[in-house]
């Protein structure tokens, strides 16, 4: 039995000219869009990192019926779990992120 997809929570951690930190918060329910978002995740290209910590500009809860699951990921890496990878050929995911009209709040 294949998981069912909720929703997609993601916090997004941006950093100014000045070095303040701050973060946006948006939630994904869209089926289609959740689809959209696994589907083009799975196709990505990855090389196992022995990398310590991976860059933290967002952080994606995934929630199913089976479970939440973390996805941490910035321009060139990722972390699924205790796995970290370096992205080859471009982080898709980011590329989704911006082009999606996703209805962004701000966390704190």
């Amino acid at each position: 039995m294949t998981k069912k997809y909720l929703e997609f929570e993601i916090l997004w951690t941006e950093q100014d000219e000045s070095g303040e930190y701050s973060w946006k918060h948006a939630t994904i329910i869209d089926q289609k869009m959740i689809e959209k978002f696994s589907n083009i995740s799975s196709a990505m290209k990855l090389k196992k990192s022995n990398s310590t910590i991976p860059g933290m500009d967002y952080n994606v809860t995934i929630h199913t019926d089976k479970g939440q699951h973390q996805l941490t990921f910035s321009e060139v890496d990722l972390r699924l779990g205790g796995n970290k990878y370096f992205i080859l050929e471009g982080n898709v995911l980011i590329n989704l992120i911006k082009r999606e009209n996703l209805k962004w709040e701000p966390f704190f």
